[in-house]
């Protein structure tokens, strides 16, 4: 069987791009979305006091360390959501749906030259999940145990797919708590300035207004802050959730693909399901009913006795009173 490294669901399978590419993205991105608003809003505007405000260097590179990190977050969904896109392509086509029929009809070989012949093609994680499956059937001539095989290896990519996510969450919990940090040093400023003038010379009428503009400029570089790190953050999650939401559907359709393989190689002698499999699966479930049947007998009979009980006591109290 080929061992190559196959990208799980909503990734390239290249991990240098996943990660290297984003990052740049984001940084050119952040680059030009500054520059854009210097150039195109005007310095008393909310747009550019948002993005660029006044005050020490830290100030103005809070909300572009959010935007950095949201630019981030677009870049990696978007690489996994094109990678969705492409595998369920791949998903619908003709070597893959037409596996389980000829595995039914014990053409095992033809749906291993078809699949391979479509992953030298196309490659793909659907392709590859569909190929190991009947090669696992046709090697262990067991359907149970390939069954088994495969819930494992599924349960293994749901699991990668879910850590691929880990990096946009940690993004997701930054971008707002970036957004508090400038409220925190934005009233620090603010307070702190205020505080010291408070202790001087305050007859300067003109001196009082510009101090209360600074206090207030703080304020509002520590409301700003805040906003730019929620809705952000807002967006982000949101395009995380739908993203995060195809891959699973994307899965839950490879799993529904492979199980329709094992399924018609229930009854294939070419791959060497043996009948006892399926006499023991049935045997299993028969059992599995028994005992509920029973377990549901003594609940039912336990509720007997209580109810029973319950109305003996209330007689009892009903003749004491």
């Amino acid at each position: 069987m080929n061992k190559e490294r196959v990208g799980r669901v909503g990734g390239s399978g290249d991990g240098f791009v996943m990660q290297f590419l984003p990052m740049l993205f984001a940084l050119v991105a952040t680059l030009l979305f500054r520059f854009a608003v210097a150039a195109f809003f005007q310095a008393s505007s909310f747009m550019y006091t948002l993005f660029l405000p006044e005050g020490s260097v830290f100030q103005q590179l809070i909300p572009l360390s959010v935007m950095f990190l949201f630019f981030w977050s677009l870049a990696d969904l978007a690489l996994k959501s094109m990678a969705i896109s492409r595998e369920s392509r791949f998903l619908a086509h003709e070597a893959v749906t037409k596996s389980p029929e000829r595995v039914g009809l014990l053409e095992t070989d033809e749906a291993l030259q078809a699949l391979k012949g479509a992953r030298q093609k196309i490659g793909g994680y659907v392709v590859h999940m569909v190929e190991s499956v009947i090669e696992h059937l046709g090697m262990s001539n067991d359907v149970q145990r390939s069954h088994e095989h495969f819930r494992h290896q599924i349960d293994i990519d749901a699991e990668t797919t879910t850590s691929g996510f880990t990096m946009v969450r940690v993004f997701i919990w930054a971008m707002p708590i970036l957004g508090f940090i400038g409220t925190v040093v934005g009233i620090s400023l603010a307070v702190g300035d205020f505080s010291g003038f408070l202790s001087g010379d305050i007859d300067d009428i003109e001196l009082v207004k510009r101090e209360l503009a600074n206090v207030a400029n703080g304020l509002s570089f520590a409301f700003n802050t805040t906003l730019l790190g929620l809705v952000t953050s807002l967006l982000a999650m949101l395009f995380a959730t739908w993203v995060q939401r195809r891959g699973e559907l994307l899965t839950r359709g490879v799993e529904e693909v492979c199980l329709d393989v094992i399924a018609s190689a229930g009854g294939a002698e070419a791959i060497g399901a043996p009948n006892v499999s399926s006499g023991g699966l049935v045997e299993s479930m028969q059992g599995f009913a028994d005992t509920v049947s029973e377990e549901s007998a003594r609940i039912r009979q336990g509720f007997d006795e209580f109810n029973s009980r319950f109305l003996e006591v209330g007689n009892r109290i009903v003749e004491t009173y």
